[in-house]
Formats: structure tokens, C-alpha cells, sequence
């Protein structure tokens, strides 16, 4: 009895082992290190289609229905344009705000909050100056009632020159 309980376990192992390792294949950060038919992909990025948006459509869905806005936008890929309100003295985020937004006070103001994730994104920064234009890559990953959208930063995209 042993024996054969000794086989069976080595077998529901091997099996854990090769389901493991085959299901990592479909987890982007993870099959570039188990995959073995092709070489690694990390050199070449990802296709991202990115849902383009206004800072004055985000703010108006949250305002008709936060839910709708949390299930429309949470964890969405964005193309958002508008106007650089501030830029943090420390580089970890900047504000974006409507170019018609006309509000006196800041509070006021429809913004979305843009976490920066590299140092590539500090340059392109200070390249840039308060009510220039701006538009930006990038995924929503916070949507709060009173405080509003926060994007991760992937990139600011150039302007045409």
C-alpha cells in the first residue's frame, strides 16, 4: 500500500508541476520566463489600445452615476488630453484639468490626478509648463467620489510639430 500511495503522490506532483507550468504561458509577466517554444518577448511591448477620454467626460459620468463611472473606467487603458494645472516639486504626479474648466479655486476644478512611474516622464515634465496642453497615456487605477480619477502614468505623448 505504500508503494502505491508513494507513485500516486509523485504523479498528482509531476501533474501540479507540468499544469503550473503550462498555465503560466497565459500570464503576460510570467511567460516570458517559462516559455520555451519562442524566444523572450520582454524586448518588444505590448499593443495597447487605449479608450480616449476627456477630463470633462470622465467628471461627468462620475458625477450621473459613480458605479457606471467605477465598472466603465477602473483599470481602463485612457488616451486623456487637457491642460497641465500643477506639476508636483517632488516629480510624483502631476494634475490635468479641462481646458474650458473657467473655476476660481482649485477644489473646484474637475482634475485627474497622474501618478508618474518613471524617470522618462520627469523629463518629458520639464520640458512642460503650467496651462500647456497636454495629452497622456496611461490607466485609471483610482476612482473615488470626492477625490476623483488617478492615472498611472505610461507615457506623455508628444505633441506634432
Amino acid at each position: 500500500m505504500g508503494k502505491y500511495h508513494r507513485i500516486l503522490g509523485i504523479c498528482l506532483i509531476t501533474l501540479s508541476v507540468i499544469c503550473i507550468f503550462s498555465s503560466c504561458n497565459k500570464i503576460p509577466f510570467l511567460s516570458s520566463h517559462f516559455s520555451s517554444s519562442e524566444p523572450s518577448s520582454s524586448s518588444t511591448p505590448l499593443e495597447i489600445n487605449y479608450k480616449i477620454v476627456t477630463v470633462d467626460t470622465l467628471y461627468d459620468e462620475l458625477h450621473d452615476n459613480i458605479l457606471r463611472a467605477e465598472q466603465t473606467y477602473q483599470n481602463e487603458y485612457v488616451e486623456l488630453s487637457g491642460e497641465l494645472e500643477s506639476i508636483d516639486s517632488s516629480g510624483k504626479y502631476f494634475l490635468i484639468i479641462s481646458p474650458d474648466d473657467n473655476s476660481v479655486f482649485s477644489f473646484q476644478k474637475a482634475t485627474v490626478h497622474c501618478s508618474i512611474t518613471d524617470d522618462s516622464q520627469v523629463n518629458a515634465l520639464l520640458e512642460k509648463s503650467v496651462g500647456d496642453s497636454i495629452t497622456v497615456h496611461g490607466q485609471i487605477t483610482k476612482i473615488k467620489e470626492k477625490s476623483g480619477y488617478t492615472l498611472s502614468l505610461i507615457e506623455i505623448v508628444p505633441e506634432d510639430d
